[in-house]
């Protein structure tokens, strides 16, 4: 068997799909797809995120959801991924998806989603997000932990 080296790359494979949900300042969710992010403590979760929608979303709110993504939601999940939050304002919706407000933070649950994480944000420096996770959800349709 012979092996490949990748480097010092701290990263476990294969990596989650990563959807972050939040509102913005009117209460209209958004959704984007994250691909560089880490459970770094217990609870806590750090995410690499440039300059988006979501991020202007998480200065006036504090709040995030991380739900993870199925293989039966990749075109909604890709979609979501690749349309700016900025230039269209109903991305969310035109994924098919749907949001229940958590009950932890100020941030939408997708409902067609298995898994979420409810976090608050506790810094946001130079494109890392570092996240408090407050709740770990499962829930209609969705994984059992």
């Amino acid at each position: 068997m012979s092996r490949v080296n990748f480097g010092a790359k701290p990263l476990m494979y294969p990596q989650p799909v990563m959807i972050i949900g939040t509102y913005d300042e009117n209460g209209v969710p958004n959704a984007m797809n994250a691909a560089w992010g880490i459970t770094t403590d217990f609870k806590e979760i750090t995410i690499s995120l440039s300059d988006h929608k979501t991020t202007d979303n998480l200065a006036v709110k504090g709040a995030f959801t991380v739900s993870m993504a199925t293989e039966d939601q990749v075109v909604p999940c890709d979609y979501v991924g690749v349309e700016s939050g900025r230039k269209v304002p109903d991305k969310f919706s035109k994924a098919g998806f749907h949001a229940t407000k958590s009950e932890f933070v100020e941030a939408p649950l997708i409902d067609e989603l298995p898994l979420a994480m409810e976090c608050k944000v506790k810094s946001f420096e130079n494109g890392i997000l570092i996240g408090e996770i407050v709740n770990v959800l499962s829930g209609q349709g969705r994984v059992r932990l």
